[in-house]
């Protein structure tokens, strides 16, 4: 493309230098001489003939040309990089810890001891004795009497009635009306009763007394202590490595074409000469 627009340029540059050429040399021409100019009559006045001059023109030719493309192609390409892989470290660190020591000593201590003794003692000792109590019981006693009252006679089976005799016959009888009446009346009874009489007796007791005890006691104690601990660590590093991977890239490529280039060319024309009677200045300008 850039050579076609090159070969364009070339030929526009060049027509335009023949064009004005070819103005050149007309405007050169001059047909000031007697010879032109005593022609008899007046058709003769005004044309002073032809003028043969080079020009250039252009020709079409078939030319072939090299031209450089470039296409895009797909190639393999080997890179060096870099990856970060997870290794396991083992590592040595002084670590200090805590420990408890059970150990056994022996410390004095103060105890407090409950000693036996004999003592005499006057308590109060209770007895059963049997005596006669006269108390107070109550007693119901039913205190009725007699009273009379009227009741129909008995009926039997062989007894006569008379179904149209209005009253019946009656008779009186005795009968009890009880009124019971509650009395209070002294008994005397043989009860056992408690008595409480002072008794001297010998008692065991104990009194406290305090006393310097040697004894082991354990104790636990804390002990820090420095010890050297191998634990493995997780750490990261880069590793080189090679890939292959495919990338896209032009290539130049060489290929002939055939193009049509307009060649200049040097023909001789015949040119009117044009007024060579008039006023020089318009003539020879």
């Amino acid at each position: 493309m850039q050579v076609r627009l090159l070969v364009l340029a070339g030929l526009m540059a060049v027509s335009l230098a023949g064009n004005a050429q070819a103005c050149f040399l007309r405007g050169r021409t001059k047909c000031c001489a007697p010879s032109c100019c005593d022609n008899a009559g007046g058709a003769g006045a005004n044309n002073c003939g032809t003028v043969t001059v080079n020009c250039t023109e252009w020709v079409k030719e078939q030319r072939q040309v090299c031209c450089t493309s470039y296409k895009m192609e797909q190639k393999q390409v080997t890179c060096n990089g870099c990856r970060c892989e997870t290794y396991m470290e083992p590592r040595t660190r002084t670590v200090c810890c805590t420990k408890k020591v059970t150990e056994t000593v022996m410390e004095t201590r103060t105890v407090c001891e409950r000693v036996p003794y004999w003592t005499e003692k006057t308590v109060m000792k209770e007895r059963c004795v049997t005596q006669q109590v006269t108390e107070m019981r109550s007693k119901v006693v039913d205190k009725g009497h007699y009273e009379c009252c009227e009741v129909p006679c008995r009926t039997g089976l062989f007894a006569r009635h008379d179904c149209c005799d209005p009253c019946p016959k009656t008779h009186t009888v005795q009968k009890w009306v009880p009124c019971k009446v509650t009395e209070c009346c002294p008994v005397t009874v043989c009860k056992k009763v408690k008595v409480c009489e002072p008794c001297t007796v010998k008692v065991c007791c104990y009194k406290t007394v305090q006393k310097q005890v040697t004894c082991p006691v354990c104790k636990t104690r804390c002990v820090t202590e420095q010890k050297q601990i191998t634990e493995n660590v997780c750490c990261k590093r880069m590793v080189p490595y090679t890939y292959t991977k495919t990338v896209c890239c032009k290539v130049p490529v060489q290929e002939m074409k055939t193009i049509t280039v307009c060649v200049p060319k040097c023909v001789q024309k015949q040119v009117p000469a044009g007024n060579c009677c008039a006023p020089v200045s318009n003539c020879c300008r």
